[in-house]
């Protein structure tokens, strides 16, 4: 299966320029949990509810947001881009086209639904 198939796409962003305050009112308003951080149509990171927990309405995304993300792309399998998610700060990996644009986010959540889905049950210990 690959990554086009089950990413969430149009992802959601924010400029690292825009405040905390600006951040929490998106990721309330779309009810999710993580934004693509974009500057000048390249993403330079990502921000979630987990980086903003606790942290001041005017300070700057730029200065919360993880940049140690990994960039996956829709013919990536998932397998590919659970490996490129380990063991990185972030718990999303944004999915570019052959541009670099952003079409696509794929979130830990996302891939453990995936697994959960297509996992078969264990027998039953007598």
């Amino acid at each position: 299966m690959r990554i086009g198939d089950v990413m969430t796409p149009n992802p959601v962003t924010i400029g690292p320029r825009e405040s905390c305050a600006d951040a929490r009112e998106i990721l309330h308003k779309h009810r999710i949990h993580h934004l693509l951080v974009v500057d000048e149509g390249h993403v330079v990171g990502a921000i979630s509810v987990r980086e903003l927990t606790g942290k001041r309405d005017h300070e700057l995304v730029r200065s919360l947001m993880v940049d140690d993300i990994g960039i996956g792309g829709v013919d990536m399998t998932i397998r590919e881009a659970a490996t490129l998610m380990i063991g990185r700060s972030s718990g999303c990996l944004p999915i570019l086209d052959k541009l670099g644009r952003a079409v696509g986010i794929i979130t830990t959540t996302d891939l453990l639904r995936l697994m959960s889905r297509n996992a078969s049950p264990r027998p039953a210990v007598a």
